[in-house]
């Protein structure tokens, strides 16, 4: 099969209430960097994606450049898109920067990195199979 044009949103503009702290889980260390750098390196590195919109709360902009983003090493990377209050609003904003050309959209939350390439493969063809896939 001929694979289509896959983005990823990554919704990253949780709080991390539940777990207390001062910092969102999504920057907390796993290992030396960042959780989020685990999730987008996994993204970065599928032959599945194309693309990546990365949404995150405006107030932690800023600490996301400086944490993830700054060697450059994510050019799959498109755009750090300013979410909204709710996850839902989040994802509506990633998906209104997604370009006419992206013939899939995946969502995948910034917490969870160990997203296998064999996943990423099943969820791809069954939404290209089926129209959509979960």
């Amino acid at each position: 099969m001929d694979r289509p044009r896959v983005v990823v949103i990554i919704p990253a503009g949780g709080t991390g209430r539940r777990m207390g702290g001062e910092l969102p889980k999504q920057y907390l260390p796993l290992g030396e960097k960042p959780l989020l750098w685990h999730t987008l390196e996994r993204f970065e590195r599928s032959a599945w994606v194309d693309g990546i919109v990365l949404v995150v709360r405006p107030e932690d902009a800023e600490i996301c450049r400086s944490k993830v983003l700054e060697d450059g090493r994510f050019v799959k990377v498109r755009e750090l898109v300013p979410g909204g209050g709710e996850r839902w609003e989040s994802v509506l904003f990633g998906l209104q920067r997604t370009a006419p050309e992206d013939e899939i959209v995946l969502v995948h939350d910034a917490v969870r990195p160990f997203v296998s390439e064999d996943l990423l493969k099943r969820v791809v063809e069954a939404a290209v199979e089926c129209g959509a896939a979960i």
